[in-house]
């Protein structure tokens, strides 16, 4: 899971770089999706609520 947590941190980060505000939601929503996948929905919660900042 390692490596594509490393992928969604990289997308994040250039969307942010770029001023992509919905991609930065999307990339958020995405890394939610497989901590909740992975059980760790206190995680799962947090890039959420990021996601709708």
């Amino acid at each position: 899971m390692i490596k594509q947590s490393n992928i969604w941190d990289k997308s994040f980060s250039i969307c942010k770089q770029i001023g992509d505000r919905q991609g930065e939601g999307t990339t958020l929503n995405n890394i939610s999706q497989i901590y909740s996948a992975k059980g760790d929905y206190d995680t799962a919660l947090r890039y959420l609520e990021q996601s709708l900042a």
